[in-house]
């Protein structure tokens, strides 16, 4: 249901086989409040506009109830249960229409005369990151001391702290590069003192959600074509 930075969620009919029948009857209160991890609230772990929350069949998956959520209203209760319907509430966290997170809560049991809870916990993004500067892993480089350029991107719309690592060809760290912040945007690092040869990177992210990622590269150092001359145009006064 999710691709890349989100997909976008087919519409459903919620199934007819609930009855409004008080006496048999029961509902659920599903909640995209606390508990969430850390105890956090979703406007500090995502950019979102609002929440699609499904209560689904667990048989089948069949959606009974659905309605939109958002922080100013984070709650809803579903009534006209049957009693014992097992069920389970699902979230779809959206953008402009986008789903880019969800989650959904344990499942529930509805009991007749009665309201159930069902709490969902939203999976946390993991930053979507790309080379820049080497384009591909394994790109040679004539200068000792390369620029490293990275895109790095939360789907969650938060920004992302990357650190930098050059690494042994066993992963032990060598070098600490430091750290970088930023957005759906290109962060630099700068390296020096490399010898002809492979060398090794790790790239750590860490989302605003919680969510950790890794993305290891490497880039080869080729110093036998002599040096770079960097020749500017310098206007004639």
């Amino acid at each position: 249901m999710l691709a890349g930075c989100g997909a976008d969620i087919a519409g459903t009919n919620p199934v007819d086989e609930v009855v409004e029948n008080s006496a048999q009857a029961g509902g659920v209160t599903v909640s995209i409040a606390p508990p969430e991890v850390a105890a956090r609230a979703l406007s500090d772990r995502f950019l979102f506009d609002d929440v699609l929350v499904q209560f689904r069949r667990a048989s089948d998956d069949a959606v009974a109830r659905q309605a939109v959520l958002t922080l100013a209203n984070p709650s809803v209760t579903f009534k006209g249960l049957p009693g014992g319907f097992v069920g389970y509430a699902y979230a779809a966290v959206r953008r402009d229409g986008v789903v880019f997170t969800d989650g959904q809560s344990s499942s529930v049991t509805i009991v007749a005369g009665k309201t159930v809870k069902a709490a969902i916990k939203i999976a946390a993004t993991t930053a979507e990151v790309k080379l820049v500067a080497p384009a591909t892993s394994g790109a040679t480089v004539t200068t000792p001391t390369p620029g490293i350029v990275l895109n790095v991107c939360d789907p969650g719309g938060k920004p992302v702290s990357a650190r930098l690592y050059r690494v042994s060809a066993s992963g032990a760290i060598l070098k600490d590069l430091g750290v970088r912040t930023g957005t759906n945007e290109d962060l630099s690092w700068g390296d020096s003192g490399l010898g002809d040869g492979e060398h090794h990177y790790r790239l750590e992210t860490a989302t605003a959600s919680g969510g950790n990622g890794e993305l290891s590269f490497s880039l080869v150092v080729d110093t036998s074509g002599g040096l770079n001359i960097e020749i500017s145009s310098q206007g004639r006064g």
